[in-house]
């Protein structure tokens, strides 16, 4: 009983862990994509 939970613990804990990397690297894309959009607006 007690590794069952183990095992299940682990495994919502992994992922949490991939949900918010992915999370991170999609915010991370959205705001380098918005500064490459500002400097170009600001250049021209």
């Amino acid at each position: 009983m007690n590794l069952h939970l183990k095992t299940i613990g682990a495994s919502i804990l992994g992922a949490i862990i991939l949900f918010s990397q992915t999370v991170w690297e999609d915010s991370v894309v959205f705001v380098a994509e918005k500064e490459k959009n500002y400097i170009k607006q600001t250049n021209f």
